[in-house]
């Protein structure tokens, strides 16, 4: 197999990989999903809850939000299988007033 074929095919692999159906992925109230730069992300209630990049299997989700958003973060953590996942927690209430 020569480089050239080897390049070919990789390309098609991040092509398929990067392109995941997300039809079976279950959505809460008020919540969907986009895709820009690459990057599937979950919206709910104008805040991006959850991020997926397929190509690096990584996830960063926003936790301790509402207990609708931590279920919504657990259906794409189920569904998408990430390898890593950053969580972002919200600081308590008193942090912001200093």
């Amino acid at each position: 197999m020569s480089q050239k074929d080897v390049v070919d095919t990789l390309e098609r692999v991040v092509k398929v990989v990067s392109e995941i159906d997300t039809h079976g992925l279950k959505l809460v109230k008020s919540a969907h999903i986009e895709k820009s730069n690459g990057l599937y992300k979950i919206i709910h209630y104008g805040t991006v809850i959850f991020s997926y990049d397929p190509k690096t299997q990584d996830a960063t989700a926003r936790k301790n939000l509402s207990r609708t958003s931590d279920r919504q973060i657990r259906a794409a953590i189920s569904f998408f299988s990430p390898v890593n996942v950053n969580y972002i927690e919200p600081k308590n209430k008193w942090e912001y007033s200093r």
